[in-house]
């Protein structure tokens, strides 16, 4: 039993440290829910296999009432023999040297009363030492800052500015097909600074219109606030002061440089944000269509996946993990992509896509992303690309080739690259 217990709190323990390691990417791909879901899970199997514990506790919350009995026990039997001595020889007065009976039976009360009060005691102890190091926990992160109101005001700003901007579509664009299509996104007198003490702008003013369909590259020096405008325009984090606006019936996809990956095979991980997007659990990949899987398979022979890599990938039946597999960083970083890609989200956003590649994979992925925008999504089909939305892309870099092959460039800070 206890080995059983050992082994289930372990695999808790992994799963909570997967979930905290790759927090970035399950938020990211709105998954939390699946991965609470699959936590709670865990945990149901670890308090199944601690069932036993409960009898425990059960003795130890009767632990007060027992030592109660035993000197109730002990008081009877010593107290009454000094009572019962005392009558025998009529000694029973409080100066006699014997208990007297009054002073016998108000201290069997007092033990009584005083038992019952210390349980309760013990009782509320027990309480307090189980729950108490997950209640200080819980209390600490719900009292930490929140930015929870500025991100609900940018939402409302979104959905209203959409409304208003797709009425004013369709009078201006009464021949487009989707007038949707036609919202722009735009910066208006975007600010942002780190409360960092010193007062120093990340960037200031920022003003920008860009027509959906377009790939933007985000370039400038070190420190100029690229990553910070990458993750504004990912809705990451809420704009200083000014206005980011994308329209609300896009999905936006923000995507780390840091490479994630799910304690899971290769197809779990590259298919990890489809099944978050239909909320799906993690490992329910298998459930997908064959035209879904077939198409991140596609995808994963775009990026010029190995051999090896695209068996994994296309393996539904393997228990092989990715730490278990002998993949370099760079292996690691084309499904870190992959399965951005395989979502298809309206705006894709990516921190550094060719961080960590070497140099003949650069065309590669720079290739990927210009067939992701031109195309209106990777591996579907040709036929219905007039009726699929647009396909936006922002990617902040320091390579000056993927740079220089977006549609436009951003260049933060006071020179250009």
């Amino acid at each position: 039993m206890q080995e059983e217990i050992s082994f289930r709190n372990e695999a808790l323990a992994n799963k909570v440290n997967a979930v905290i390691d790759n927090y970035r990417m399950v938020a990211d791909y709105n998954s939390r829910a699946a991965v609470v879901d699959d936590v709670i899970a865990d945990i149901k199997r670890v308090n199944k296999a601690i069932a036993t514990g409960a009898g425990v506790m059960q003795n130890n919350s009767a632990f007060v009432g027992w030592v109660n009995h035993f000197l109730l026990f002990g008081w009877l039997v010593i107290g009454a023999m000094d009572v019962g001595l005392g009558i025998v020889q009529g000694k029973n007065t409080p100066d006699s040297g014997y208990l007297a009976l009054g002073t016998f039976l108000a201290v069997l009360s007092l033990f009584k009363s005083n038992g019952s009060e210390f349980a309760s005691m013990f009782e509320v102890y027990l309480t307090i030492a189980t729950t108490y190091p997950a209640l200080w926990r819980m209390v600490n992160f719900m009292n930490l800052v929140s930015d929870s109101k500025k991100r609900q005001k940018v939402t409302d700003f979104r959905v209203h500015k959409t409304m208003a901007l797709l009425e004013e579509a369709k009078i201006e664009r009464p021949d487009a097909m989707f007038p949707m299509d036609t919202v722009p996104l735009m910066f208006e007198k975007l600010c942002f600074s780190y409360d960092n003490g010193n007062g120093g702008a990340q960037f200031e003013a920022f003003d920008a219109t860009i027509a959906q369909g377009k790939t933007v590259s985000i370039t400038g020096e070190s420190g100029s606030g690229k990553a910070t405008f990458t993750k504004i325009v990912g809705l990451v984090l809420p704009p200083g002061s000014g206005d980011f606006f994308v329209p609300s019936h896009l999905r936006v996809l923000h995507v780390s440089a840091e490479v994630c990956m799910w304690p899971g095979t290769l197809a779990e991980n590259i298919f990890f944000g489809l099944c978050a997007f239909k909320g799906l659990m993690t490992d329910q990949y298998k459930s997908l269509s064959p035209e879904e899987l077939e198409r991140g398979w596609r995808i994963c022979k775009l990026l010029q996946f190995t051999e090896d890599m695209q068996h994994e990938a296309e393996d539904l039946e393997s228990t092989t993990e990715v730490d278990q597999l002998p993949l370099s960083l760079s292996q690691k970083k084309m499904i870190h992509l992959a399965r951005a890609l395989i979502v298809n989200p309206e705006v894709l956003v990516i921190h550094h896509p060719t961080l960590f590649l070497p140099k003949d994979m650069v065309k590669v992925i720079a290739r990927v992303l210009k067939a992701f925008v031109n195309q209106k999504g990777l591996a579907m089909d040709p036929a219905t690309r007039h009726l699929r939305r647009p396909r936006t892309l922002f990617y902040c870099t320091v390579n000056e080739y993927m740079a220089r092959c977006a549609d436009i460039r951003i260049c933060l800070g006071p020179q250009a690259m």
